[in-house]
């Protein structure tokens, strides 16, 4: 079954601080790295990106803080590509508000430096449908880059680096701050679009929920990550939006079946789409 990019859902994590890998102990969201991540079966990385006395690093919001460098990330990640030829991965860039001023420029010569990776990455069009999967693969164009929250581009945000898409005008996302899991279930809190397009813009073509409480909990990850909460979220948040979730956004990736469900939600809309 061919399937548009825009009916698949993507498990998705927000990078912030890992501690066993990263040797962190305080303001971690994660207990391993992303490399083992993507091996796990994720496909969408969301990383802040900080300007660190005038180097490019990812953190969160601190420097030198549990922070990776971009052209480690984007060499393993080009790896990961070129060991795993049918795959496709969802890059989403955040602007650290804190540590700027962030240049999109920047980060794509972090990328130019990393032989192959802007070859990969798929250049959309406002208002075009988006692509097959199949095409992406077979076109070799296995790397869909996004980015909000500020930034700017040197010839203006008109001209910003080839391939790189302004989240909002293609995205709506749920609520991102649920202090508990009890706010998670209350999912005509949760499950609302704070962020979206433009009234006077296309309708979005992608549906975001959020999945993660804050400040993040490991133990809250366990049940929040499990297939039941999980799956009685995406159904809820889906049936209030009547959209189907494309990204789905968690902590602590290694507790629960988030990257399994997904899989079997992909498969199981795949064959549904097969028969109807």
């Amino acid at each position: 079954m061919l399937l548009f990019a825009i009916y698949l859902t993507f498990a998705h994590i927000y990078i912030n601080i890992t501690k066993t890998e990263g040797g962190f102990f305080i303001g971690y969201n994660h207990k391993l790295g992303l490399e083992k991540a993507l091996v796990a079966g994720y496909r969408g990385l969301n990383l802040d990106v900080c300007n660190c006395n005038g180097v490019l690093q990812f953190c969160h919001n601190v420097c030198d803080l549990g922070e990776r460098m971009p052209n480690e990330v984007f060499t393993n990640t080009l790896q990961f590509l070129n060991d795993y030829p049918s795959e496709v991965i969802v890059l989403l860039f955040q602007a650290s508000q804190d540590q700027g001023p962030i240049v999109w420029d920047d980060l794509y010569a972090e990328m130019n430096n990393v032989d192959g990776f802007t070859d990969m990455i798929y250049v959309h069009q406002y208002g075009n449908e988006w692509p097959l999967m199949s095409d992406l693969v077979q076109q070799n164009k296995r790397i869909i880059v996004f980015y909000f929250n500020g930034g700017t581009c040197t010839s203006g945000m008109s001209a910003c680096p080839t391939g790189f898409n302004y989240f909002f005008n293609y995205a709506a996302e749920t609520q991102f701050e649920s202090a508990s899991i009890a706010d998670l279930e209350n999912y005509e809190y949760s499950c609302e679009v704070t962020r979206g397009p433009q009234d006077d813009a296309l309708p979005a073509a992608f549906f975001v929920v959020n999945n993660f409480v804050t400040p993040p909990d490991p133990e809250a990850a366990k049940i929040t990550n499990s297939k039941t909460f999980l799956s009685n979220r995406l159904t809820n948040c889906a049936n209030l939006n009547k959209q189907r979730p494309n990204f789905v956004y968690l902590d602590f990736w290694s507790e629960g079946v988030t990257s399994q469900l997904v899989q079997f939600a992909n498969t199981q809309f795949a064959e549904q789409s097969r028969t109807s």
